[in-house]
């Protein structure tokens, strides 16, 4: 490009209303729209304006527009979106997080889709109950810590939510193989964000309980400090029980669930789970989701060596005890031998 199309191209573009290339750029996604802040400066002050960025998170996450998110002085939206849209990838470890977190600073804004379209969206303010009076609260904080962590999202079994389909010719696994799954945690105390799942499913298994049941599991891998796990990497794992009501033509939800294990398949207690949430905040991501499913295969296969070294250890000591046992057996018929 000479200098006179140059002096053109950004002639062109300043006939633009501000307003009108907004408006552009918002059809486009997110990393698309900051690459464009490096062509000119019309550009790169669009890429600037906060309601661009609302707008982004809002069609890309429709559980966004149905809160008011504590952003404080983070970076807003735009920081928002470079937060959550990559998903955590196991590699690296994040740095050591000293400042406390309690479970009501967090925010799950959780959005499934089908085919590229939002089938559901929510939003859960806090990862525990919130108590009316002080001593609730106590009492719900400690019960919270002690015991094995579950976040239920559909907490109303009386009234669960269903969604039509978008494609009646598709059946079973096709249908749930497509589903996609975004679970964002949203720090209100720091301004931070981070999406804990794999956005794909990790696995899918039919339901006994059902015809058409189906259990769809997401999720990611945390690098944590010492002292939350045995292994230093926790498991953050997402399941979703639907059944298929095909003559309906709808998906009914009947569990969106999230546990936080560890790495030999224990489940954490509340206060872990927090610790674990807080460093993910701070985990390596990546928008390549090859890189991200390769990673969760080299945890599986470590997963699967722990195994079979706790196996193998197991079976050692189960030898030796059966060793000392009959050398004690023999030792006393031994004994009784010599006295008669």
């Amino acid at each position: 490009m000479n200098d006179d199309d140059e002096e053109n191209s950004s002639f062109g573009m300043d006939q633009l209303h501000r307003d009108l290339i907004i408006d552009i750029m918002s059809r486009l996604d997110g990393c698309t729209v900051a690459s464009t802040a490096s062509t000119c400066i019309d550009l790169r002050d669009a890429v600037e304006d906060e309601q661009l960025w609302r707008k982004l998170c809002n069609d890309t996450w429709p559980s966004t527009s149905k809160t008011q998110l504590p952003f404080h002085k983070t970076g807003g939206f735009k920081s928002f979106y470079a937060d959550a849209f990559p998903l955590i990838v196991n590699r690296g470890v994040p740095e050591t997080i000293h400042t406390s977190s309690s479970p009501w600073d967090f925010i799950s804004l959780v959005d499934i889709y089908y085919k590229g379209h939002c089938i559901f969206s929510k939003v859960m303010d806090a990862i525990i109950e919130e108590g009316i009076y002080a001593s609730c609260r106590a009492n719900n904080l400690k019960r919270f810590f002690d015991y094995p962590f579950k976040l239920n999202l559909l907490d109303n079994l009386t009234n669960l939510p269903s969604t039509a389909f978008l494609d009646y010719e598709e059946r079973g696994y096709k249908i749930v193989g497509d589903l996609r799954l975004s679970w964002i945690v949203f720090d209100r105390r720091k301004g931070k964000a981070v999406n804990i799942s794999s956005w794909k499913p990790r696995t899918v298994h039919k339901c006994n309980s059902s015809e058409e049941g189906y259990i769809i599991c997401f999720g990611c891998i945390v690098h944590v400090e010492d002292g939350v796990t045995t292994h230093r990497l926790a498991e953050c794992v997402i399941t979703a029980k639907c059944e298929l009501m095909i003559k309906q033509g709808c998906i009914r939800w009947e569990e969106i669930t999230l546990v936080i294990k560890d790495m030999d398949g224990s489940h954490l207690n509340g206060e872990q789970s927090v610790r674990v949430m807080k460093q993910a905040l701070n985990c390596s991501r990546s928008v390549n989701h090859d890189v991200v499913e390769l990673a969760y295969q080299q945890f599986c296969k470590q997963k699967i060596q722990l195994k079979l070294k706790d196996e193998k250890e197991e079976s050692l000591a189960n030898l030796f005890c059966a060793t000392i046992a009959i050398a004690s057996l023999l030792g006393i018929c031994y004994a009784c031998a010599t006295l008669l």
